[in-house]
């Protein structure tokens, strides 16, 4: 496997500033669109996300833009710039607006999306990679032009897909693994709570 910069294997897209594309809910032909938040990238890649919801998870749009601007799709590749962590886009989070903290990367031959996550997100190369073009920088955000040449070495679709299915098989395990300890965590409250009630 020879590395090769990614912009050679795929596109790179920037999301859209939803200022720009914003109008008024009054508007004619105006259309509310979600948005993609942390909230459902966390959400992608298994992770709880306990923060303060963003303040805004939607907006209206021209619905005569709505064909130039980019809505996510199952399987899609997405970047946060400034964490430099890559989610594959589950179904449920099908049509949601990608905004400008977030960039796509739609691979031009086919790739297994869970490996691609894996892949940039753990493979020390591409760690590595991150690490130093956000190095002596006050924001640690990405840059457009780095991910597209930044240098990868992806492996046959047949190796990626079996990396991907241990990936996902992780992935499944955690989250029961993280769900039995909430249970768990909100039984003992309830015990303690009981407790103390006795004692009034």
């Amino acid at each position: 496997m020879e590395d090769i910069q990614l912009q050679e294997i795929a596109s790179v897209v920037q999301g859209v500033n939803s200022a720009r594309v914003e109008t008024a809910e009054n508007a004619p032909n105006a259309e509310l669109v979600k948005i993609l938040t942390l909230k459902e990238f966390n959400e992608a890649m298994g992770l709880p996300y306990r923060l303060a919801q963003d303040k805004k998870t939607s907006i209206w749009i021209d619905e005569e833009r709505m064909d130039k601007l980019r809505l996510t799709e199952e399987n899609m590749i997405v970047v946060h710039l400034l964490s430099q962590r890559v989610a594959s886009i589950p179904g449920i989070y099908k049509g949601l607006l990608v905004p400008s903290n977030f960039v796509v990367i739609d691979f031009y031959e086919p790739v297994n999306a869970k490996f691609i996550e894996w892949y940039f997100n753990e493979h020390a190369e591409v760690r590595r990679q991150f690490k130093l073009a956000t190095q002596g920088t006050s924001v640690s955000s990405l840059s457009i032009n780095m991910l597209r040449e930044m240098n990868v070495s992806l492996p046959p679709i047949q190796l990626q897909n079996e990396i991907g299915k241990i990936i996902q098989a992780i992935q499944q395990k955690k989250k029961l693994i993280d769900e039995r300890m909430e249970l768990e965590d909100q039984y003992i409250h309830e015990l303690l709570s009981e407790k103390m009630e006795e004692y009034k």
